[in-house]
């Protein structure tokens, strides 16, 4: 059985409390949804609800390389972490969902093994990623596999870097982690140029161009 791909733009919302009145509801981050025959794959999988996709605003310069690897062009992940590329995978996987507030794999992320054959494109081997802490969890919900027809998966995912760079910002007083909190790698009080310098570079990536 063959499934289809898309993107949609979605938002996380989380509540912030106020000094007089009610709890208001801040944007914390921006991303595409991963829809399966139109139905979002948080949706789909038990355990999914909160949890976002890696095609995100503030994770802007991981963009690319998580595209190239759902395209099937790398086969060993390594994610900009502040200045310095890391390995948070095993060579093979891909992440699929993982938190709105950080990158912390310890939150847990789901992840597939993707297979680019010459006229299909597949998701397998799915599991819950915890970052070494105790074993990866089985993922119910999801079929053993997801099988997309292969040209019009690569249109999806090629559309996706442009639309990512496109997302609305997240701004300062929401909490994002790219604006007002540490990054890992990058000197104190830089925090907000290297979320300026993120989304230039990632929009000077070019259309199917990953970061290298």
């Amino acid at each position: 059985m063959l499934h289809v791909l898309s993107l949609r733009p979605a938002v996380h919302l989380a509540s912030r409390p106020r000094r007089l009145g009610p709890a208001r509801q801040v944007p914390i981050a921006h991303y595409l949804e991963l829809l399966v025959d139109g139905v979002p794959l948080d949706r789909l999988v038990a355990h999914g609800a909160g949890l976002v996709t890696p095609l995100q605003g503030w994770w802007l310069l991981r963009t690319s390389p998580v595209v190239d690897e759902l395209l099937g062009r790398t086969e060993d992940l390594r994610l900009p972490d502040g200045f310095a590329p890391i390995r948070y995978l095993e060579p093979g996987r891909v992440p699929l969902l993982v938190g709105p507030w950080d990158d912390d794999i310890h939150d847990g992320w789901l992840t597939a093994r993707v297979t680019i054959g010459p006229r299909t494109a597949t998701w397998d081997e799915f599991r819950w990623e915890n970052g070494g802490i105790g074993a990866a969890e089985a993922v119910r919900g999801l079929p053993d596999v997801l099988t997309f027809e292969r040209s019009a998966y690569e249109a999806t995912l090629e559309a996706a870097r442009a639309r990512v760079a496109a997302l609305p910002e997240v701004v300062p007083e929401t909490g994002s982690w790219r604006d007002d909190e540490r990054i890992p790698g990058v000197p104190a009080g830089l925090e907000r140029a290297w979320g300026t310098w993120a989304r230039l570079r990632h929009r000077g990536t070019g259309h199917g161009g990953g970061l290298r």
